[in-house]
């Protein structure tokens, strides 16, 4: 057998290998990110969230997004009767104004104020 076409079969093989991981990789993180973007696309600025759609967003347990209500502070709310909603608009403000800046390379990243 030829020593170099042992070899280039080797490395197509090996290479072949490889990318049946990255391309298993690559279509979950693409999955992954339509999914978040419809969760995105699915509010607008004016949308209004109860309180599990803001903790289902967030990661914020809703007793604490109560405990914040209850001491009036974080994120602002809206009291119609009974209901309480929050405007998706000031969500994403909430979230900007507390994303923390790192440095990374001796430059600064992210966002916030």
């Amino acid at each position: 057998m030829d020593v170099n076409k042992a070899i280039t079969d080797v490395v197509n093989i090996s290479i072949r290998e490889a990318l049946e991981g990255v391309d298993e990789e690559l279509t979950k993180n693409v999955f992954m990110q339509a999914e978040s973007l419809k969760n995105i696309e699915k509010y607008n600025a004016n949308s209004l969230l109860n309180e599990s759609q803001v903790s289902e967003l967030t990661g914020i347990a809703v007793p604490t997004l109560r405990k914040w209500r209850n001491e009036k502070r974080e994120i602002p709310y809206i009291r119609m009767g009974n209901s309480v909603r929050y405007k998706y608009s000031d969500l994403l403000d909430y979230i900007k104004a507390n994303t923390v800046k790192v440095m990374q390379n001796g430059s600064l990243k992210g966002g916030g104020v």
